[in-house]
């Protein structure tokens, strides 16, 4: 038999009768996923046999959580006022897209990050995100909630101001001390840009062209 979903889709599916009748009838275009995700009519399923969930299904999953779970947000306020673009609603969108634009670097862990390409940027979807090296993400990690009132790479030390850059994960070089806030964060934003580009060229032949662009043009400003 053919039923129609009265919603603002419409949509029609044809069903088994015995299913109709138990209830067991699911509507692709059910906003289930914190009232905004769905999992739309499509080839992409959420989880492979033995209710393992695919990583694309995972990550979309979590998006979504971030930026419309009230309760997600009270222990990770950085996402606060971000959204997601409505085509990624659709779960089919959002899978089409990983299965497009996903990468692996072997011994690597692999990152959905939504401000690498736009730094700052509030809103995910497929013209603003991209796969990136979890090395390389941990770079651009400012910390700020943690810092206290110095910018990012400056520490107070009395009177002075000490300027550190960690280079790798657990490395850290210090840049030496500093009268003036803005003079350590100079030494720290110039040591910064350049570990960047250091470690977007030794990725280089790995990252699609747009992700090596973006590193390479990052700029760090005293408010980041």
């Amino acid at each position: 038999m053919q039923i129609e979903f009265l919603d603002e889709r419409r949509y029609r599916c044809i069903v088994f009768e015995q299913n109709f009748r138990n209830g067991h009838i699911l509507n692709p275009y059910h906003r289930s996923i914190f009232g905004v995700g769905y999992i739309g009519n499509g080839p992409h399923i959420s989880k492979k046999s033995g209710n393992i969930k695919y990583p694309e299904y995972q990550a979309w999953y979590n998006m979504i959580m971030r930026c419309y779970d009230a309760r997600y947000q009270t222990t990770h306020t950085a996402y606060i006022g971000c959204s997601v673009d409505s085509e990624w609603h659709n779960y089919q969108n959002f899978a089409e897209w990983w299965k497009q634009h996903w990468y692996q670097i072997p011994g690597e862990r692999m990152d959905f990050d939504k401000d690498i390409l736009y730094k700052n940027n509030r809103i995910y979807g497929p013209e603003k995100c991209c796969i990136i090296p979890h090395r390389i993400n941990l770079l651009l990690v400012n910390r700020k909630r943690d810092r206290g009132e110095t910018p990012v790479g400056v520490q107070r030390s009395g009177s002075s101001f000490v300027a550190t850059c960690g280079i790798e994960t657990g490395i850290v070089e210090n840049l030496g001390s500093f009268s003036t806030v803005e003079d350590a964060f100079n030494a720290y934003k110039i040591r910064k840009e350049q570990n960047i580009k250091d470690v977007a060229n030794r990725y280089k032949t790995n990252l699609p062209e747009r992700v090596y662009n973006a590193l390479m043009n990052r700029i760090i400003e005293i408010t980041d």
